[in-house]
């Protein structure tokens, strides 16, 4: 997930505006699956969460690590998620831009199911919608996208119930990333083409023309709030709650 620049601002505020939606004390426990950079192990514990934090890379554990130092109430493991064996149930689990990459996606949400308590909740993002295949998928390794009737039916045979399921990036972020990709793939083959490397650099944008579009981006995106809940965005972010009746 993108939580950096004008873009992850934007994926910020829709995770955060669910996050303050969870009724939450001090010492809840919280899974952070894919912790990624430890963004959100961060905020799991800003918000008062004990928090366990699970990634495969080692380079991701190493980062989230240079984030919360040896905080009390946080503990990281470098397991492979489908390996995770806690011994604990939790509140809230957080899997953002997992299941995308697993063969077992099934599997691990039925887990995440065990792991849960009875009233938790669960929080997840994955790509959205095979049309929209591009080479961000390819570099990151996505075996997929979901549609929302397969992220549903997915959850359902887990025995978890979707209360929300939004579905962002139309038409603004679309139409910029989409942009922005087209122009990266050109590249990319270019390159290949006339046998040189890609530049290292992420970013050559002066500064001063990221300082002003970053505002006038941001604007822009919250207009994608009223598609919301269409079926025209790149990205679905899913709450949901177990499902214990059918266990």
């Amino acid at each position: 997930m993108i939580l950096e620049g004008p873009l992850g601002s934007y994926l910020k505020d829709l995770i955060d505006d669910l996050l303050d939606e969870i009724e939450n004390v001090n010492d809840k426990k919280a899974l952070d699956l894919g912790c990624g950079y430890g963004y959100y192990t961060v905020e799991l514990l800003q918000r008062g969460y004990e928090v366990d934090a699970v990634d495969i890379s080692d380079h991701s554990i190493k980062m989230t690590r240079e984030k919360v130092g040896n905080h009390p109430r946080v503990k990281l493991h470098n397991i492979n998620a489908l390996n995770f064996d806690p011994k604990k149930k939790y509140d809230l689990i957080i899997c953002f831009e997992v299941l995308e990459h697993l063969h077992e996606d099934l599997k691990l949400l039925k887990l995440i199911n065990s792991w849960l308590k009875d009233d938790g909740i669960l929080l997840i993002s994955v790509p959205h919608n095979e049309k929209l295949w591009n080479i961000r998928d390819e570099l990151a390794g996505h075996l997929r996208r979901y549609s929302k009737d397969e992220i549903k039916a997915k959850m359902k045979s887990a025995n978890l119930e979707p209360t929300k399921i939004l579905c962002y990036g139309f038409p603004f972020v679309r139409l910029l990333l989409g942009t922005y990709l087209k122009i990266k793939e050109r590249t990319i083959k270019t390159g290949i083409k006339k046998n040189y490397k890609m530049p290292k650099s992420k970013n050559n944008l002066p500064l001063w023309i990221k300082k002003m579009s970053t505002p006038i981006l941001k604007r822009l995106f919250k207009f994608d709030n009223l598609f919301i809940n269409s079926n025209k965005g790149f990205g679905l972010i899913v709450m949901a709650r177990k499902n214990p009746q059918h266990e």
